[in-house]
């Protein structure tokens, strides 16, 4: 028998060799991860230790201090504001306080770990595109992403729960104080000595309300910066200079209130301010669902700090608004000075012609009483008879046609000062008060545009008054002026009554209100953005035609709409 001779040492490397690669390849593809991407030491925020992998700063600043019923509203805004981050950002929350000299309160701060780009897998089984959030993380993401991912989003959540209560344990109305001016510029002093790039998401009615300056105690047509501005720079050391705003990205979650700013005025007028207030660096308003109406104590009549600049600027604003209504009442008042000379020209030349008719009338009757005198008197034997009268005047024979009796009395001083009164007050505007082309400072006026685009032929009906009634139909004539912003002035939007018509009289003032209160709502954009050559502030005219419309079915009946709008 034949002896076994004992495996060589190739024989073993032959077997040992491939489990080894094998070994290996398992090894390099279970830390290939972390091999690539050395793990970064987070702390309980998921933020960098020691802030080396911080890519960005965001402060997130909630208006809680007023009546709100938007609490889930502004909870659930952290999931999409959370996808504007890039990762690597820190987010701090914070609510307004009570206190302008701590007017933040401190939520919460969380890092955001990832890139959305990280949570979408695109492989056979999973083609879709949209952005994915924690609550549908794809099978196939690495175990130390989906617990980053889990644990941004338990603490993302956390967050809105509490901001959710806090909002229902808002007190009740009236609002004392809500000093977010103060919070603003807090946190703009803050980004200073953090990463870029900056943001500040803002949920809030945006208006201020503070002993020093408030948007609830004055009107929306105050709203001004230029007026602000005095008063902000005497609150020092709150607001010590204007910062640059060029490298603050601002998104305000905007939430009017109802009987304020959600009016279109009053909210164009309400943002404007907050542009200004910001340098009309890179600001967003992403509008938001109304808000309930509240009241609130008047503040600024306790003013402390900045009382005379704020009673100088009252001062000036009252005076310029006298000196205009001083002009408007000069204006009118030679426009029917010259309207009441016309007037007296007009009767005088009417009573001249007059005195001439009665004159010229009583030649005639001269002339007919002698013919009558001589058709009854036979002529004389042997003398020739009497040669017919000459051609009578064509003038003449068409005064016989005028009866003294339908001639009215001359009318005394008293009659003719009250007759032109009357008809001044009837008279259409003057051409100067009504042109089109009448620039108010002697230079033509700038192109102005109606926006939103005003199609004249309008696609829906409307109704005075929003009710299905029969007005008639008429055209209305009205008057108007445009201001320096573009917007009409209410107090100088006019119809011309002498010019309106409607085949309806007693409705003709339905129509006319309801004509006066569009053109109040009109805004319009200038198209020369130098205005070098033209002035913006001019007169000009429109006309309103209302037509009725009849249909047969369920029953007859017939209703205003109004067809066609003409810009003269």
């Amino acid at each position: 028998m034949t002896k076994e001779k004992p495996p060589t040492n190739r024989r073993i490397l032959a077997v040992a060799l491939p489990l080894l690669i094998a070994l290996g390849v398992a090894l390099f593809l279970m830390f290939s991860e972390d091999v690539a991407k050395p793990e970064v030491v987070l702390d309980d925020d998921l933020c960098a230790v020691h802030g080396g992998g911080m890519a960005g700063s965001a402060t997130l600043l909630l208006d809680l201090r007023k009546p709100s019923s938007a609490g889930l509203q502004a909870s659930n805004l952290l999931r999409s504001l959370s996808r504007d981050l890039a990762a690597g950002t820190e987010l701090r929350a914070f609510a307004l306080s009570g206190a302008p000299e701590s007017p933040r309160r401190f939520l919460a701060r969380l890092c955001k770990p990832y890139e959305d780009s990280e949570l979408s897998i695109q492989s056979a089984k999973d083609q879709r595109q949209e952005q994915r959030d924690c609550d549908d993380l794809p099978a196939q993401l690495p175990p130390r992403l989906r617990t980053l991912a889990a644990g941004f989003c338990a603490r993302r959540d956390a967050l809105a729960g509490r901001i959710a209560a806090l909002t229902q344990a808002a007190s009740a109305p009236p609002v004392v104080n809500a000093y977010l001016m103060e919070a603003i510029e807090e946190a703009k002093r803050e980004f200073a000595d953090r990463p870029r790039p900056w943001a500040l998401y803002l949920f809030s009615d945006m208006l201020q309300h503070a002993t020093w300056y408030s948007h609830l105690d004055l009107d929306w047509s105050q709203w001004r910066f230029t007026d602000f501005q005095p008063l902000r720079d005497a609150r020092k050391p709150f607001f010590p200079s204007p910062t640059a705003d060029a490298n603050l990205h601002v998104k305000i979650f905007y939430t009017p209130r109802l009987g304020l700013t959600n009016a279109p005025r009053a909210k164009r007028a309400h943002q404007a301010f907050w542009r200004a207030y910001f340098g009309n660096g890179d600001v967003v308003f992403e509008e938001q669902a109304p808000l309930p109406a509240y009241t609130a104590l008047p503040l600024m009549d306790t003013l402390a700090v900045g009382a005379a600049a704020k009673a100088d600027i009252a001062l000036q604003q009252e005076r310029e608004e006298i000196e205009r209504l001083l002009a408007q009442v000069a204006e009118k008042r030679a426009a029917l000075e010259g309207q009441r000379q016309e007037g007296l020209a007009a009767q005088q030349e009417r009573a001249a012609r007059e005195a001439e008719l009665r004159r010229l009338e009583q030649e005639i009757q001269a002339t007919q009483a002698r013919r009558q005198r001589l058709a009854s008197e036979d002529p004389p034997a042997g003398e020739p008879e009497a040669e017919p009268p000459a051609a009578e005047d064509p003038s003449a024979r068409e005064q016989e046609a005028v009866s003294p009796a339908e001639e009215a009395p001359s009318p005394t001083v008293g009659e003719t000062t009250a007759l032109a009164d009357r008809e001044a007050a009837d008279a259409p505007m003057p051409a100067a008060d009504r042109a089109d082309d009448g620039g108010l400072s002697g230079q033509p006026p700038c192109v102005a545009n109606l926006k939103p685009a005003f199609n004249a032929l309008l696609p829906q009906d409307s109704y005075p008054g929003n009710r299905r009634v029969n007005y008639g139909a008429g055209i209305i004539w009205v008057y108007y002026r445009l201001d320096e912003e573009g917007n009409t002035r209410d107090e100088e939007v006019l119809a011309d009554r002498g010019r309106s018509n409607n085949n309806r009289p007693a409705q003709l003032d339905a129509l006319i209100d309801d004509t006066l209160a569009q053109v109040r709502a009109w805004q319009f954009d200038f198209a020369d953005p130098a205005m070098a050559s033209c002035t913006k502030t001019q007169r000009r005219t429109a006309t309103f035609t209302y037509r009725s419309k009849c249909v047969g079915a369920p029953l007859p009946s017939c209703h205003t709409i109004l067809a066609e709008v003409d810009m003269l």
